[in-house]
């Protein structure tokens, strides 16, 4: 199981996620379980080298400390990048 950083984000929107890809974080959401949606932020340099390796169970260290399964990733136009991810949780 891979080990991702995290972080809480209290603000969604195109230009905050714009902004928090700019500082090297990817905007994610955590869902399932009995506990509501978190949004949370990712180191994008670990989450991409995971994702490229066909990764897809994580344990989130931070803020939140969760095991996770990927659900759905998102990539820019040119299919490279990753957007955002969407989590839930084991």
């Amino acid at each position: 199981m891979t080990n991702l950083d995290v972080k809480l984000r209290d603000k969604c929107g195109t230009m905050n996620s714009c902004r928090l890809r700019e500082e090297g974080l990817i905007p994610a959401i955590i869902y399932g379980g009995k506990t509501g949606n978190v949004m949370v932020s990712i180191n994008a340099k670990q989450l991409n080298n995971a994702v490229k390796k066909g990764l897809a169970n994580f344990e989130l260290h931070g803020d939140v400390t969760e095991k996770v399964v990927l659900k759905a990733v998102q990539y820019d136009g040119m299919g490279s990048t990753v957007l955002h991810v969407d989590l839930v949780r084991v």
